[in-house]
């Protein structure tokens, strides 16, 4: 890209605990103003104000991933007040464990709408603005478990695959115009995303940030 990390904006969802909030907190002391998304408006402002202590710049924007209408007055939000994103960082994610047998469709649903179908559309919104600008990085926050399939994570892993492929293809379609897609295949890292999933008996599922 050929900006200044200072002059660079960054969107992050949720930005309200572990991976995002790391992330955010990171990417502020680098200079770049990090726009917080996530469903907890209290612990979006609270690292809104670790980041403003430290010198560093954040808007905040509470969002329920998992509905469409809510990305579409985030990219409102995004346009009205001039804070297009240099970087996408699609970290909210949604998981359950436990056999598909037993899982609800609501709660699969759930998975659908937050890891597979809010990725790509906060991507379709966004990415434009990136190629008419040709810079811009969309970054997709995986799992080892998108190409290690187990049981007991069957929604889970088939969604992490989604993002293998569909951040895979979207690399290759965006050559040449300055903006890059990339996706980190996480292992497991120690947040609460797992610790609320241990509380819950006989599996259970851990809420979208």
């Amino acid at each position: 890209m050929n900006k200044s990390d200072q002059n660079l904006k960054v969107l992050i969802t949720g930005a309200s605990s572990g991976i995002g909030e790391s992330a955010s907190l990171f990417l502020a002391n680098k200079s770049m103003h990090v726009i917080l998304v996530a469903r907890r408006l209290d612990r979006l402002e609270s690292t809104k104000d670790q980041i403003e202590a430290s010198g560093g710049t954040a808007s905040v924007f509470r969002c329920d991933l998992s509905l469409s209408s809510e990305r579409s007055a985030l990219y409102d939000y995004l346009v009205k007040n001039d804070l297009l994103p240099d970087i996408l960082i699609n970290n909210a994610g949604f998981a359950w464990y436990g056999y598909f047998q037993k899982m609800e469709w609501e709660i699969a649903r759930d998975i659908i709408h937050v890891n597979i179908e809010a990725v790509s559309h906060l991507t379709s919104l966004l990415l434009p603005h990136m190629i008419e600008k040709k810079y811009g990085h969309i970054i997709n926050i995986g799992s080892i478990a998108g190409k290690l399939p187990e049981q007991g994570i069957a929604v889970y892993s088939a969604s992490k695959a989604y993002l293998d492929a569909f951040t895979t293809a979207l690399h290759r379609e965006l050559n040449r115009t300055g903006v890059h897609s990339s996706v980190v295949r996480a292992g497991a890292v120690k947040t609460e995303f797992f610790e609320v999933a241990r509380k819950l008996e006989n599996g259970g599922s851990v809420p979208a940030e």
